[in-house]
């Protein structure tokens, strides 16, 4: 669940810039027909080094001190941006028919990006609903430590399984979704906003219930959100760019990213008001019961969503024929 947490001060500000400018490039090298699987193997690969990373960096620095691993994982950065250098170019020529200047500013770039998500119908309630949803999940997620308190005779180290177990839970949803790939996006999304929500509030009833053996509840629960978090991100991120083209994919998830840092700013500073008002059970029930609200409200509306883009598409299939008619 802290798997969520963005990068904090300077590396969340360049994180801004690296996250659009990835997608964009993973568009370009890969073809439409792998994209799912790609969009499945890269979460796999951020949730291993989630997983995997703060193992490595603990035996790091037991065998070579504090000081030594702060210049290691420097190297890994340079040669992590000299690997960049050796990426293929674009497998097709970026065609961008659009009438805007070639040195288009940041505002122009992020307002074009905004125009493209208002045209496409899962865009919007994807966008809207990974919003509301990461808002919500930021109300408890930067409480869980606070949770974590209420246990009596609770090892510290229960927090460092929950969230090893987050990220192998999201490891093996971008297994399993790297394989089946002819999945629905958005029925998806609402089952993961339900999973997350279900394994907050179980948290916080097992706690108030001081449920024997939480070194083995609390792990399970993070496994189970993280595994429900890889529904909701993996879908959707995969669908964001089969449907957006080539030369627009920087700009959308610019703005995707700009939608989940401001969750994640606004969330937990919420969390916190929350969990001092009406304590930090309360508000691990109340944000558990408002996921699981969305995703029912999701499923309910499944259907007009999915109509309204079929329409959308007929729409644009027939100014795309009109022009080119014009042409002829």
């Amino acid at each position: 669940m802290d798997c969520l947490h963005l990068p904090v001060h300077d590396l969340g500000m360049l994180s801004a810039i690296f996250v659009p400018a990835k997608n964009g490039k993973l568009k370009e090298i890969i073809d439409q027909e792998n994209m799912k699987s790609a969009m499945s193997i890269t979460s796999m690969i951020d949730s291993g080094t989630k997983v995997l990373g703060p193992l490595l960096s603990g035996m790091l620095v037991s065998a070579f001190g504090t000081q030594l691993v702060f210049f290691i994982d420097s190297g890994t950065f340079v040669l992590s941006a000299l690997l960049l250098l050796a990426l293929p170019k674009a497998v097709m020529p970026i065609k961008d028919d659009s009438e805007e200047p070639k040195e288009a500013s940041f505002k122009e770039d992020f307002l074009e990006g905004i125009r493209f998500i208002k045209g496409n119908r899962f865009l919007i309630v994807g966008v809207l609903v990974l919003g509301v949803s990461l808002l919500i999940l930021q109300l408890s997620d930067s409480q869980i430590i606070v949770l974590l308190r209420e246990l009596p005779n609770v090892s510290p180290d229960l927090f460092g399984y929950i969230v090893t177990a987050s990220g192998l839970g999201m490891f093996f949803t971008g297994m399993l979704l790297a394989k089946k790939t002819d999945y629905n996006a958005l029925i998806l999304m609402f089952i993961g906003v339900c999973g997350i929500g279900l394994s907050f509030s179980m948290m916080a009833v097992l706690t108030v219930f001081d449920l024997e053996l939480p070194m083995l509840w609390g792990p399970l629960l993070g496994l189970f959100g993280g595994f429900s978090v890889g529904l909701v991100f993996i879908p959707f991120q995969a669908a964001v760019q089969t449907d957006t083209p080539v030369h627009m994919t920087g700009r959308v998830f610019g703005v995707l990213n700009s939608v989940t840092t401001t969750a994640t700013i606004i969330g937990p500073l919420a969390g916190g008001l929350l969990a001092t008002v009406l304590g930090v059970i309360p508000t691990f029930i109340i944000t558990g019961l408002l996921l699981v609200a969305v995703s029912i409200v999701g499923l309910i509306f499944k259907s007009k969503i999915e109509r309204g883009e079929s329409k959308c598409l007929r729409k644009s299939v027939r100014n795309t024929w009109s022009s080119v008619e014009l042409k002829f």
